[in-house]
Parts: structure tokens; sequence; C-alpha cells
């Protein structure tokens, strides 16, 4: 089982024009004829697509691609009358497109098919979304192809894409486990790899356990290259920096907690704001003409029934304030919640930073006295001789004296040989000198 997701469109008509016609023999483009169209099936839409011979089933497919069209052209219509806010950006690619195919040695019957296509619909969350499922026969792989409007016609609300390759390759994995066959080990390979990774994740980010969500290894760049600058800097000039770039991240965090808090009051006022004060506005109308004066008024009232009406009435109004009390509390507490975990976050991380701002503080103080200590054994083992003759209250021995002397003798002779260079360089200029003077002595007798 190979679960492949297409590209998305804007068009329901060029989709269902592709699924339902072959392809050119020669050249790009479609044929008009539909023969590798095996059996089509339609879910949520008011015409069947299945019913007929093949040529009233494409017509059928063209009609259900005009109804998916309408739904994702008045997406904010059924918004309104769903009375879902009209919210976020607009729609641009509502068509989802995916297909099954299943191996060549595998022979599914129609109704497997058709049941594993219902399956993948749900295992996404699609099962309620308006679907052609067209089953294809041009290639050796028995296939189907699911062809969805992202657009719920119910709500008008959008379904995300998010993690549909993920959650296919889960579906496909045990679809094959169920049939008794892996046929792709790689997949199943990989799926397990991401349950450990997840797993790892979520112990590390356990609420339960704060110390773990940020391991001290996991350096960003900046860090590094704080760290890197330590060698240079003093161990008070360590600990001020970082406390002084932990209180900015605290400030900053503050600042951004507020900004939320305020954006957060300002949705509940937005949202919530009229229907309470409507509700408000009811509940005190009511109590007044509960707790109207007068005992004639008052039988009155209870003997028509007003009174009967008016303390239901004021029930119902408190069980809207209640549950509208009980959303603002379901909001303000995801939101204190994020905040807490993101204070827990800060702390921990600054928690692993001084302790590895003193880490390397003691390393570096450690191989201070390493090097200190060797070098001081490096001077004990290896003292010079007048030192150590000093030390012990005796004579420099024969052998440092004959040492000394014939230093003095090599420093000798290598001024001796820089004197005899020397002078035969004198030498060599005087004869050249003379030579000069004496080849311009018979030159001059020569010319007179």
């Amino acid at each position: 089982m190979i679960p492949r997701i297409s590209k998305g469109g804007a068009s329901f008509g060029d989709a269902v024009h592709y699924y339902a016609h072959d392809k050119a023999e020669q050249g790009r483009g479609l044929a008009d004829s539909s023969n590798r169209v095996d059996w089509v099936h339609s879910l949520n839409l008011p015409i069947d697509a299945a019913r007929g011979a093949q040529p009233e089933q494409i017509d059928a497919m063209k009609r259900c691609a005009t109804v998916m069209q309408w739904t994702a052209d008045h997406q904010a219509d059924i918004k309104k009358a769903a009375g879902v806010a009209n919210v976020g950006r607009p729609l641009k690619s509502p068509v989802y497109t995916y297909s099954l195919a299943w191996s060549p040695d595998e022979n599914p019957t129609d109704a497997q098919m058709l049941q594993a296509a219902k399956d993948t619909l749900k295992e996404l969350g699609l099962d309620k979304h308006q679907t052609l499922i067209v089953s294809h026969n041009d290639t050796a792989m028995k296939h189907v192809h699911c062809i969805v409007n992202r657009v719920d016609p119910d709500t008008g609300r959008a379904w995300s894409k998010s993690c549909d390759r993920l959650k296919l390759s889960k579906w496909a994995q045990a679809y094959e486990e169920g049939r008794g066959a892996i046929l792709v080990p790689a997949r199943a390979e990989a799926n397990k790899q991401r349950a450990a990774n997840k797993a790892t994740f979520n112990r590390l980010r356990s609420p339960g356990d704060p110390d773990k969500i940020v391991r001290g290894d996991n350096l960003t760049r900046d860090e590094r290259a704080r760290i890197k600058a330590y060698g240079s800097k003093t161990d008070q000039q360590i600990r001020d920096e970082r406390a002084a770039q932990q209180q900015a991240d605290k400030d900053q965090l503050s600042d951004r907690h507020k900004r939320r808090e305020a954006l957060l009051n300002r949705e509940v006022a937005q949202t919530y704001g009229g229907q309470l004060k409507a509700a408000q506005g009811a509940l005190a109308d009511v109590k007044a003409r509960i707790g109207a004066k007068g005992w004639f008024r008052q039988a009155l009232r209870k003997l028509t029934g007003h009174q009967a009406h008016d303390i239901r009435q004021a029930n119902a109004i408190k069980k809207t304030l209640a549950n509208i009390a009980a959303r603002i509390g379901e909001k303000r507490q995801f939101v204190f919640d994020t905040i807490a975990h993101e204070k827990l976050r800060l702390a921990s991380r600054h928690r692993n930073e001084v302790a590895r701002d003193d880490a390397f503080i003691a390393s570096r103080q450690r191989a201070k006295e390493e090097a200190e200590e060797a070098r001081s054994l490096k001077e004990k083992g290896r003292p010079k001789r007048k030192r150590q003759a000093k030390e012990q209250g005796r004579e420099v021995s024969p052998d440092a004296e004959r040492t000394r002397d014939r230093s003095a003798q090599r420093r000798a002779k290598r001024e001796v040989d820089s004197a005899s260079a020397t002078l035969s360089k004198q030498d060599r200029i005087a004869r050249f000198k003379a030579a000069r003077d004496k080849g311009k002595s018979k030159g001059k007798g020569l010319g007179d």
C-alpha cells in the first residue's frame, strides 16, 4: 500500500476533467475517451456518481464538481449561516487529491478499495467532506484517487493539511500489518524512529520535570559565541554579564506576557462583551419583575403564570451567564497555563546557563592549578647546577668548570674567525685598489 498526495488546486472542474479522461497517447494533454475509469463513488454529495453506465458516471462527476466548486466559492456564506466567525485568509486551494496504490501482487476487490479510501478519509478527518473516489485501470497496480473539498459543507471551516503525509504513512503501515505482510519495511522503520524521537521530545518537555525542558548541551549560536569569548574575561565579569542577560530575558518575557494578557482581554471583550451585557440586562429586568412591590400585583402574576415564567427565564439567563463565564475561564486558563510553562522553561534555561558558567569557571581554575603544579614539578625536577649546589651548600663540580672553560674557548674562537674574515676582506680591497692604481699609471704613460 502506497499513499501519494498530489498537488492541490483551485478548480474542481479541472481536477475532475483530468481524472475522468484518458491521457493522450502522443504528446501532452488528455484524450476525449474515459476508458481508464473503472468505477466512481461520491460521498457527502447530493449526486450519486456510482449509478448508471460509464457515460452517466462521467456526467455525474462533472455535476459533483460544480457542487463542490459552489461550496468552496461560498465559504463565507456557509460560515455565516453556521454562526462561525469569518476570520483568516481566504482559501486559495480548496482541491485536495491523493491516491492509494496496491502492490501488483495484490488483487483487492472494488469493495475493499472503496473501504480503504473511506478509512483514509476518516483517518485524515475528512469523512464529512465532499469527496469523489475514482478507480483507474491504466496501470499494473490497482489504485484509487480521492478528490476532496477542503471546505466543510456544514461549518465552512477549511481543513488543515498538517501532518497529512505522516497520518497516511501510519495508516498504510497499519493496513499492511492487518493483512499480515509488511511490503514497505523502510516505512515501518521510519515510523518507528519517529515514535522514538517523539517519546524523547515529550520526556524532555514533560511538565512534571521542568529541569529537562532545556538540555545543557543544546546550545544556540549566540550561546556558543558567548562561551567562546569567556577566555579573556574574569570570573566576576562572566557572572555579571550572565546576570544582565538573564534579567533582560525576564523583562522581555514579562513584556510579552503583558501584551498577551491585553490581547486576551480585548478578545474577551469583543467576543463576549455584548453577550454578557445583554444577558445581565435581561436578568436585571426579570429580577425587577419578580420582586415588584404590591401584594395585588404579585397575586395577579402568580394567577396568570407570569411569575413562574419569569423565574424560569431568570434560571435560563443564569445558565447562559455561567456558560459564558466558563468559556472565558477556559480561554484565560489556556493563556495562564502557557505563561506558566514559558516561565518554567526560562527558569530551567537560566539554571542550566549558570551551571554551565560555573563548570567553565571551575575547569579554567583547575587548568590553571594543574599548569602551576606542572611548572613547579618541572623546576624541582631539573634545577640548575649552580642553584642546586647553592641549596646543597657545596662548590660547583669540576665538570661545571670544564663546561664553562669550553664555552669561553668556543666564544674566543668565534671572535678570531670573525676578525680573520674581516682582515681578509680588507686585504682583498687593498689589492684591488693597488691593481686599479697600477693600471691607471700604465695607461697614462702610453697615452703621452
